[in-house]
């Protein structure tokens, strides 16, 4: 996927080093690294950090050249601004980003298996514990049990940490403040967690719902609710929640009150990818990549309509509930419908089987005329579809 420098859009994809401008969107030509077959750890400034199964690289980004390599296996990477940790096995390093010189070297009891790092403390995880390291000195600031699970995440919320257990019949979000150390529940849903200075964001199931904590509080500040159970927050930050409603909605929450902001639809597609600065939001549209940046010039909502027949083709239902984007609606007995909604982007017709949708037809808005779907034929989705 993408990831953002001050100035570019970059991935790795297919070997390659593709970049585009942040500003306008203009494609650069394609750069063969170096390295083999390698991965994004982090991106610092301008310079991507990354590694294959065997070494760790800088590559600068404009230029496309790699600035130094290091033989380390299996690295994990985070940073916060221009400072750079790594963790390899039970090694945790502080990396000088433009040389790839260890500032630091420190090796922490047992290993650990996940790294996360804001401004005053590099967290380390492993299965029973949570390590808070100086980021300056490397030295041991505290170390919190955390339970005997390999299964979960680990994040940073500015200065504290998120560990969010997901190993079934233990689900379970807690908050770890940075200072002292001390391990606080906030709640049982562990879906997509996220966190931002003072806030955590996860997605709950019942009912299905973006969940922002007050870190301070420990306790829920808002809610709001969401489409899909299918739903990812892909970022927060300060003044902005953003997620991807079952696939096929960006929806931007205002992060103080949970107030949406704005929704885009986006054609039911996987591939999205959220960056620090402008733009922030990006989406694949077939081949093409979307941006969505809020100083663009203004896109008006607006209203289609759409008529149509549902039939299932393994299944008999009385009526089928609906929607075109976020406006819901239902079938008659005959599986016929009208349905007016409202929105930007490309409005995804779904139709809802158990608690999952699913996509049926894509939507363009605006629309001078009705859309007249004719006879839309499905099947109930198979188990894990």
């Amino acid at each position: 996927g993408y990831s953002a420098t001050p100035t570019l859009l970059v991935a790795i994809d297919g070997g390659k080093l593709r970049r585009i401008e942040r500003g306008t969107g203009k494609v650069l030509p394609a750069i063969t690294p170096r390295l083999r077959m390698p991965h994004i750890v982090a991106v610092v400034g301008e310079m991507v950090i990354a590694a294959n199964d065997k070494l760790l690289a800088a590559i600068d980004v404009p230029s496309g050249k790699q600035r130094w390599q290091r033989a380390i296996a299996g690295a994990q990477a985070a940073h916060v601004d221009k400072a750079l940790f790594v963790r390899h096995g039970k090694t945790v390093e502080r990396v000088d980003p433009a040389t790839g010189k260890a500032q630091w070297t420190v090796n922490v009891p047992l290993g650990g298996f996940k790294i996360a790092a804001g401004p005053g403390h590099v967290f380390v995880r492993d299965a029973a514990k949570i390590i808070a390291l100086d980021p300056a000195t490397g030295k041991t600031q505290w170390t919190t049990a955390i339970g005997d699970t390999m299964d979960g995440e680990l994040l940073a919320a500015g200065d504290d940490a998120l560990i969010a257990n997901t190993e079934t019949g233990k689900e379970e979000l807690d908050v770890v403040d940075g200072v002292s150390g001390k391990r606080t529940r906030l709640g049982e849903e562990t879906s997509s967690p996220e966190g931002a200075p003072g806030r955590a964001y996860v997605i709950g199931h019942s009912p299905v719902q973006l969940i922002a904590y007050d870190l301070r509080k420990a306790k829920q500040a808002w809610t709001a609710p969401l489409l899909g159970g299918e739903a990812i927050v892909e970022r927060a930050d300060a003044s902005t929640v953003y997620v991807k409603d079952d696939y096929d909605l960006i929806r931007a929450f205002d992060a103080g009150s949970g107030r949406q902001l704005w929704s885009w639809g986006i054609r039911s597609t996987p591939f999205t990818y959220t960056f620090d600065g402008a733009p922030p939001v990006a989406y694949c549209e077939g081949t093409t990549l979307v941006a969505l940046e809020a100083s663009a010039p203004p896109v008006a909502a607006a209203s289609i309509t759409a008529e149509g027949t549902l039939s299932c083709a393994d299944c008999d239902m009385p009526s089928f509930t609906i929607r075109i984007g976020e406006t819901l609606g239902k079938t008659d007995a005959a599986g016929h419908f009208t349905l007016r909604a409202h929105g930007r982007g490309a409005l995804e017709l779904a139709v809802l089987l158990g608690n999952v949708w699913l996509p049926l037809k894509s939507l363009a808005t605006p629309a001078k005329k009705p859309y007249k779907l004719g006879t839309l034929t499905f099947e109930m989705p198979g188990e894990g579809d």
